[in-house]
């Protein structure tokens, strides 16, 4: 292990940096995304929620507590304690206290006791038999409960030094580990964004990393869901509604365009389209941006072309700086894939060339000519005028599926 100095993060935090993961010490409250269990110097007295089915053991385990001592605390009786879905019990720990959450969830076509219990990270028999006794058979708009773990809440630590794990924003493309955003506000924070915003030329505004992405993007939502900070240096959002996403998400997305402003000469608006709504969840017409990880970007407009335009023929697409947009996002190393149709790769493919891109490069990431969908950038329907990008989960983000 080797102290890394203050240097370009600024002398507000310490950084202790292993192998592939960074930690950060910090006096006060448990930052939100801190793991379940986390220890707070001294235990404290808290409520637990019991839930449908659960038992003694259970919560004891979740609190580090032994069963006996819940029944102590709470006077129930020894030989035959007995729990009622809905009762608070008094809980004597050192452990933060994970937060749940209750949801109704609708069924699809498609859908199996095990689906949903994969897709939302549940015991399939706690699903059946604990939260929906009378639920034999699944049908399409049943709707059922589902009871899921949350981020830990925040705690009072009451002083002391506590290490957090923060690897939400560690880059899986760049040689250096380092975790890029903290608790927003924190003058860590800006010091680092002002280094990489000095890196590049261009203004990043902070984005706090409590979102998380929850499920698949074709049926999941967004925990503790964030909005797309105003940026017009870098782009315009078309509607700010629908740009919601998950902390990865913002954070790469402000990242690769202000790259790929500062290697161009493009000076014109970057659009925004759909991301996601806020808390995730069906937004139609699209079949995905349900979890805060996909982002419609509009076409580049090509020089002589009206502001406002939308690029219907490919003429009015700037394909040169198309390319390097696409490219910009590719850098990142956090774009699982970016759909755009295949007659219109055809132009981005001639503009990477133009660009200088190897063959192996392209064999890599765009699919023209070939049809295989192994590429970064895939054929998918209706993609003529934006490009679709997919930005993966976070690596501490548990239940985000890709």
């Amino acid at each position: 292990m080797r102290l890394c100095g203050p240097g370009l993060w600024g002398i507000a935090a310490l950084w202790l940096c292993a192998s592939a993961t960074c930690f950060v010490a910090s006096a006060g409250a448990v930052p939100p995304g801190a793991a379940v269990g986390s220890a707070l110097p001294k235990a404290k007295w808290v409520k637990h929620r019991v839930i449908p089915g659960e038992r003694l053991k259970e919560i004891g385990k979740r609190y580090g507590v032994s069963t006996r001592s819940l029944i102590r605390w709470n006077k129930l009786d020894p030989k035959r304690p007995r729990l009622r879905a809905g009762s608070r019990l008094r809980v004597h720990t050192r452990l933060v206290r994970p937060a749940r959450e209750r949801i109704r969830y609708k069924v699809r076509r498609g859908d199996s006791w095990g689906r949903i219990a994969r897709r939302h990270g549940v015991r399939e028999s706690h699903l059946r038999r604990r939260w929906n006794p009378r639920s034999r058979r699944l049908r399409p708009g049943d709707r059922i409960v589902i009871y899921v773990e949350g981020d830990a809440e925040q705690a009072s630590s009451g002083g002391g030094t506590m290490q957090v794990s923060d690897t939400a924003f560690v880059s899986r493309a760049g040689s250096s580990v380092r975790p890029s955003l903290l608790l927003e506000g924190e003058s860590a924070v800006q010091d680092f964004l002002g280094a990489e915003a000095a890196a590049v030329g261009m203004p990043i505004v902070p984005v706090s990393p409590v979102s998380q992405s929850v499920g698949w993007p074709s049926g999941g939502r967004i925990r503790h869901p964030l909005q797309l900070p105003d940026n017009p240096v870098l782009y315009t959002i078309r509607s700010p509604a629908h740009a919601y996403g998950a902390s990865h998400t913002l954070y790469h997305l402000q990242m690769a365009i202000a790259r790929w402003r500062a290697r161009t000469a493009y000076g014109r608006e970057l659009v925004i389209m759909d991301m996601s709504r806020k808390g995730g969840g069906r937004l139609r017409p699209h079949r995905s941006h349900r979890s805060g990880r996909d982002v419609d970007i509009r076409l580049p407009l090509a020089p002589g072309i009206p502001d406002g335009t939308v690029p219907i023929h490919a003429d009015q697409v700037d394909w040169d700086a198309a390319w390097d947009l696409v490219h910009a996002l590719i850098e990142t190393g956090e774009v699982t894939y970016i759909f755009l149709t295949r007659s219109r790769q055809v132009r981005l493919r001639a503009a990477a060339v133009r660009a200088g891109a190897s063959d192996a490069y392209l064999a890599k990431h765009i699919q023209y000519p070939m049809r295989e969908k192994l590429h970064t950038v895939r054929h998918s329907k209706g993609h003529t005028k934006h490009i679709h990008v997919r930005f993966k989960c976070a690596p501490n983000a548990q239940r985000c599926k890709e």
